[in-house]
């Protein structure tokens, strides 16, 4: 009796494991077209919100037809699917996924405008992605980090978007060569010292376009390298921020550092200083280049053998001996009124067991 039940119990077990382990989603298909022209709008984008809160729950942008599947939808919920695409109306519509699972929403109809997405579109319906032309456009708040997290763990969650160990950042493959801050150069050119530094709190957007100033005639259009903008929300254009690092150990030993950053509409100020005595500069030679602007000006440099190092015979913490306490501090000032127009001062000064450097 008890082996002939065996087989029944198993499968009973077995039903009901599978059966609580269907997911409670769907699938929300379709097509975009110009009204006029009933052609497929390629990269036009499908967002999908809850109508209750108006958070994101999944988007999609178009296939080279016009096509689109959105998975992962929950079922049982009221949906509002929101579709955009630079040069036409907003089509909005609500839809509801029952146990179905699937559901066609057939071809959607743009219909052509003057008027720019930002006229046409409320704030809470903003996609994540916007195509401009021959800019992508990520919507920053539709991309959930942690509220200490970088613009570095920013570029991470982006679609496309691959950030190395070294902190290398390429799109679609593609190498990032320059970023700016609203259209502007800040941190000389270095974005690590952007992506590494910037809370990823204050960015608006992230708009990533081909670098043609780099371009040489050998070149094809699909070898274009990228630049990267970061447009900063308009309660922050006047923000300060920074890190600071402290540690301490046996025989007395310590070190001390920060670098705090103020921006003002088109001026950056940062403020550098550090103190140890554990015969180092707390900052990498590569580091203090791009914060304190030394690329800019910088004519002689000179690596030692124990990691310290002299930037236009500055030295930047360390010694000859594990006995050397080190201290330095100063000061970089950028302003960039235009896209092709900057001005810069930087004053710097290091201190080393009784000798002054400036």
């Amino acid at each position: 009796m008890g082996i002939k039940a065996f087989p029944v119990c198993l499968f009973i077990l077995i039903f009901s494991q599978t059966y609580a382990q269907q997911p409670n989603i769907g699938a929300i298909s379709g097509l975009v077209k110009d009204s006029a022209t009933k052609k497929g709008l390629s990269l036009a984008t499908v967002s999908v919100f809850k109508l209750t809160d108006s958070s994101i729950v999944s988007f999609k942008l178009c296939d080279d037809k016009g096509g689109f599947e959105i998975r992962n939808i929950p079922l049982n919920q009221t949906l509002k699917i929101v579709t955009t695409f630079e040069g036409y109306e907003v089509d909005r519509r609500e839809v509801r996924l029952t146990a179905s699972a699937n559901y066609s929403i057939g071809t959607i109809l743009l219909k052509p405008t003057s008027k720019s997405l930002d006229e046409v579109i409320v704030k809470s319906e903003r996609p994540p992605i916007i195509v401009k032309k021959d800019t992508i456009e990520f919507n920053a708040t539709a991309f959930k980090t942690l509220p200490n997290a970088l613009v570095e763990d920013l570029f991470k969650k982006l679609p496309g978007m691959q950030v190395d160990r070294d902190g290398n950042i390429t799109y679609n493959g593609r190498p990032v060569s320059r970023i700016y801050v609203d259209g502007k150069s800040f941190f000389n050119d270095n974005y690590k010292a952007a992506t590494q530094i910037l809370p990823s709190a204050i960015v608006a957007n992230v708009q990533v376009y081909d670098d043609k100033e780099q371009l040489d005639a050998t070149q094809k259009n699909t070898d274009y390298n990228k630049i990267i903008n970061l447009k900063l929300k308009q309660n922050v254009k006047k923000s300060t921020f920074g890190k600071v690092s402290t540690s301490g150990g046996t025989d007395n030993r310590y070190e001390l550092a920060g670098a705090v950053n103020f921006l003002r509409d088109t001026v950056q100020l940062t403020l550098i200083g550090y103190k140890n005595n554990l015969n180092r500069g707390i900052f990498n030679s590569s580091e203090m280049r791009a914060i304190g602007a030394f690329n800019r000006n910088w004519t002689t440099m000179t690596n030692n053998d124990n990691g310290t190092y002299t930037i236009n015979n500055i030295s930047f913490g360390g010694g000859t001996t594990a006995e050397t306490e080190s201290a330095g501090g100063g000061i970089n000032f950028n302003h960039a009124p235009t896209k092709y127009t900057s001005f810069y001062a930087q004053y710097f000064v290091s201190h080393e067991d009784g000798y002054t450097n400036e």
